[in-house]
C-alpha cells in the first residue's frame, strides 16, 4: 500500500506533507488516491498502450481534488470517488471520440435493424388493445383464464408480453396501473414474470441467426414461456384487479393516436438504453476477463456473443434474464408504480436458471442436435431494409405530429 501511494505521489508530483495523517479527511483523500491506483493497475493492457493518457487523467483528477478539497471534505468518500470516475470517463470520451462514435453507430444499427422493426408496430398494437379494451369479455379473455388463471386485463397483458417481447409487458402494466385497473402490488408482481423475449427474437435472431436452427430457437422460446408460467403460479394469489370502477375504454381513433404517441416515447427510451449498452460493451470488449459480464449487459449482443463462447444453456439463461439493459428499460417504462429493482433482478436470475433447466430437458427429451454457432452479423444501416425504413418514417412523422399538437395546446393555454 505504501509503495503504491509513493508511486502515485511521484507521478502526480504531489507533496504529501500538506496532508495531516492524523486528520480523517486527509486519510480519506489518501484512500481515494490508493483506490485510483488499484483501479489503474488492474487495467494493465490499457496502460501499456496509452501511458501518457493515464498520467494525464491522474494529474487532472488530482488537480480537481486539490482545488475542491474544502468542498470534498464535506462529502462522503464514495461520492468523491464517483466524481473522479465521471471526470475520467468524460476525458476518455474526448480522447477516444472517434472510437466511441463507431460504437454508437453499432448501437444505432441494432436499433434500426432489430429493435425498431421488431418492437415498434407491436408496441403500438398492444397499447391500442389495452387503451380500447378490445379483448375483454370475449373468447380471448376466456382463453387466457384457462392458461394463466387470469381473465381480463391481467391475462391479456401477459400474452401480449409473450407475443411482443420485452419490455412491452412493462409498458402495458404501467398503463393498467395508471388507469387504475390494477393495484400497485399487482403491478409489481406482474412485472416479475411479464419481461419475456418474443417469438421473433428467440426463433429468428437467436435460433436462426446464431445457430442456423429454427428448432433450437423454438426450444429457447418454450423454455422462457415455461419459466414465466411458473412465475404466474408463484405470484397468482397476490395479483388482483383494482376494486375501483373500471374506466371506460377510449374510442378507436383517440386510442390509436394515444398508442402511437406512447409507443414513440417507449421506443426512443429503449433505443437510448440499447445504444449506450452497446457502446459500453464495444469499449470494454478487448478485456477478455470481462467478456462474461458484458454478455449480461445487452441481450442481443450478449446472446450473440455467448453463442460463440459459451453453452446454449447460458444463452437460454440470458434470454430469460434479459440483461441489465432490458431491466433498465422495464423500470423506465414502469415509472408510475416504481417497482423494486432488487426484486426484479432476483426474479429474472431465478427464471433464467429455470429456463436453462427446461432447455436441457427439452433437448434431451426430443433429442435435438446442438449445432455449432453460425453467427450471422447484423446488417449495417447502409443496407436497405424496407421494414426498418417504414417504422423509422412512422416514428419520425408521428413524433413531429405529437410535438406540434403539444405546442398548439401550450399556445392556446397561454392565450387563454
Amino acid at each position: 500500500m505504501i509503495a503504491s501511494l509513493l508511486n502515485l505521489s511521484s507521478i502526480l508530483q504531489f507533496n504529501t506533507s500538506v496532508l495531516d495523517i492524523s486528520d480523517d479527511n486527509s486519510l480519506n483523500l489518501i484512500l481515494i488516491f490508493f483506490v485510483l491506483e488499484r483501479i489503474l493497475s488492474f487495467l494493465e493492457d490499457f496502460k501499456k498502450h496509452h501511458p501518457p493518457y493515464i498520467i494525464y487523467i491522474l494529474k487532472l483528477s488530482f488537480i480537481y481534488i486539490y482545488l475542491r478539497r474544502v468542498i470534498f471534505i464535506k462529502l462522503k468518500i464514495f461520492r468523491s470517488i464517483f466524481a473522479l470516475i465521471i471526470i475520467s470517463i468524460a476525458i476518455l470520451s474526448i480522447i477516444f471520440s472517434n472510437d466511441i462514435a463507431q460504437h454508437i453507430k453499432s448501437g444505432i444499427d441494432i436499433c434500426l435493424n432489430t429493435v425498431i422493426p421488431s418492437l415498434y408496430i407491436f408496441t403500438i398494437l398492444s397499447l391500442f388493445i389495452i387503451k380500447c379494451d378490445i379483448f375483454s369479455n370475449n373468447f380471448f379473455s376466456f382463453f387466457t383464464k384457462i392458461i394463466t388463471g387470469f381473465s381480463g386485463d391481467i391475462g391479456i397483458v401477459y400474452f401480449l408480453s409473450l407475443f411482443c417481447g420485452y419490455p412491452v409487458g412493462a409498458r402495458l402494466i404501467n398503463e393498467l396501473f395508471k388507469n387504475g385497473r390494477i393495484t400497485k402490488i399487482s403491478a409489481e408482481k406482474m412485472l416479475l414474470f411479464c419481461v419475456n423475449p418474443g417469438p421473433a427474437f428467440c426463433i429468428t435472431v437467436i435460433g436462426l441467426g446464431c445457430y442456423g436452427s429454427i428448432e433450437l430457437g423454438a426450444v429457447f422460446l418454450v423454455s422462457c414461456i415455461a419459466s414465466s408460467l411458473i412465475g404466474i403460479r408463484i405470484y397468482h394469489p397476490k395479483i388482483r384487479e383494482s376494486a375501483s370502477k373500471k374506466p371506460s375504454p377510449q374510442k378507436y381513433g383517440e386510442g390509436l393516436i394515444s398508442a402511437v404517441n406512447d409507443a414513440n416515447r417507449s421506443i426512443l427510451s429503449i433505443c437510448g438504453w440499447v445504444i449506450i449498452s452497446v457502446a459500453i460493451i464495444k469499449s470494454l470488449s478487448s478485456f477478455e476477463s470481462l467478456k462474461f459480464f458484458l454478455c449480461t449487459l445487452e441481450v442481443t449482443f450478449g446472446a450473440q456473443t455467448a453463442s460463440q463462447y459459451y453453452s446454449i444453456y447460458f444463452v437460454s439463461f440470458l434470454l430469460s434474464f434479459g440483461g441489465f439493459s432490458v431491466h433498465l428499460q422495464a423500470l423506465s417504462n414502469a415509472k408510475d408504480f416504481r417497482p423494486s429493482y432488487l426484486k426484479l433482478l432476483l426474479s429474472r436470475f431465478v427464471f433464467g436458471i429455470i429456463s436453462s433447466i427446461f432447455t436441457l430437458i427439452f433437448i434431451k427429451l426430443f433429442k435435438i442436435e446442438i449445432p455449432v454457432s453460425q453467427l450471422h452479423i447484423l446488417p449495417s444501416s447502409n443496407v436497405e431494409n424496407p421494414l426498418a425504413s417504414l417504422c423509422l418514417v412512422i416514428l419520425v412523422v408521428s413524433s413531429f405530429i405529437y410535438i406540434h399538437s403539444k405546442l398548439e395546446r401550450l399556445k392556446n393555454k397561454i392565450r387563454g
